[in-house]
């Protein structure tokens, strides 16, 4: 749509004497069908041109399904060769790079603009570093791009060739990792937890959380240098392209996830504990009946042969009706205390159980910013 009102212009890369073209003719607005069906001929071109075998890419490329934007993050760095020109005009084209835009792009009626003047300031100020303002220099980061405008002899000699590459775009690249490592767990754990839904299949979304805890805790480095405009250019880097945000997304579902999961835990072990509960009294029973029965047989048997219980008596010194009606009480009542040791023993076991699942999966309560 934005080709059809010639909001983009055509791109050409030349690649010794072959020319690949991108936004060239206009073509009618559709859905696409296939995944990769309308990835730029130029970003397949970048893509082959890192491969020794690039054939082997085009499939892959094809079947790509992750493709979050169609837009190419920019990084752009302009000298102005003027130090005289006006505060309104440098604005102007502060406002046009950080926004990627075009001269064409400007309205007469906004004053040279591409978008309403002080709209442009309010937006840009949170996200400006201008810490060198007064000598003509002014950062902006963007969900999009970042740009750089100076004047002078230092950003020529060496903010521009040296310190934006090989730093403030390292930082970048680096920003940009987070961001496609958080849009990759983003999509996957929706993935899981339609399997989780679907089949019950819980092991693969604790895998995907624990990977993203493994990802937030060791990979994530909120502060890579102690530069002091290098902390403040990545906190800006970082916070343009909405990682903090994207991470709470993804901590939320997570823990929406797990409170899903601690409560099919639950209802699975007080199942369990039920079961143990009906079934526990029979079995009691039953254990202590043939643990029992040699007693029995022996408490009944021929009296002309001293029994077990006589020399039990004389030995402890009670009477043998005393120590019988004690031996009766304890068999009748040892079928009881077994059913209540396991019906505490099923409390306890979903009690510790709970106390582990809980403690394996709060892990947000000790990050650290």
């Amino acid at each position: 749509q934005q080709n059809i009102e010639d909001k983009i212009s055509p791109v050409r890369l030349f690649a010794g004497t072959e020319i690949i073209t991108a936004f060239g003719t206009v073509e009618k607005v559709r859905i696409h069908k296939k995944p990769g069906e309308d990835i730029s001929p130029v970003i397949r071109k970048f893509i082959r041109s890192f491969s020794t075998k690039p054939e082997e890419l085009d499939g892959l490329i094809d079947a790509y399904k992750e493709l979050y934007d169609d837009r190419t993050f920019v990084s752009v760095a302009y000298g102005l060769a003027n130090r005289n020109l006006q505060t309104n005009q440098i604005n102007k084209i502060f406002g046009l790079a950080a926004y990627v835009d075009r001269f064409e792009d400007i309205f007469t009626p906004l004053d040279g603009h591409a978008y309403t003047p002080d709209e442009i300031e309010a937006r840009l100020r949170p996200q400006t570093f201008g810490l060198w303002k007064g000598l003509g220099g002014q950062y902006a980061y963007t969900d999009t791009a970042n740009a750089y405008l100076y004047c002078g002899k230092e950003f020529r000699e060496y903010i521009g060739p040296h310190h934006i590459p090989y730093i403030y775009d390292r930082m970048l690249v680096q920003a940009l990792l987070y961001q496609a490592s958080l849009r990759l767990y983003d999509g996957n754990i929706a993935a899981e937890t339609h399997d989780m839904l679907k089949r019950e299949d819980f092991g693969s979304i604790r895998n995907q959380r624990r990977d993203f805890i493994r990802f937030t805790n060791q990979y994530w480095f909120h502060k890579i240098t102690e530069q002091m405009q290098g902390k403040e250019i990545f906190k800006l880097q970082q916070q343009a392209l909405g990682l903090a945000e994207h991470y709470e997304i993804i901590k939320d579902e997570l823990e929406r996830t797990d409170e899903y999961l601690q409560t099919e835990h639950e209802i699975r072990v007080a199942k369990l504990s039920d079961r143990l509960g009906k079934w526990g009294l029979g079995l009691a029973f039953t254990a202590t009946f043939y643990t029992a029965l040699p007693v029995l047989i022996e408490l009944f048997k021929d009296p002309t042969v001293k029994p077990m219980w006589v020399e039990l008596a004389s030995w402890i010194n009670l009477p043998v009706d005393v120590l019988k009606t004690a031996g009766l009480i304890v068999l009748l009542g040892a079928p009881i205390c077994i059913w209540i040791l396991i019906i505490k023993l099923g409390a306890l076991a979903k009690q510790l159980s709970r106390k582990k699942h809980l403690v394996d999966s709060s892990p947000f309560a000790s990050r650290s910013d």
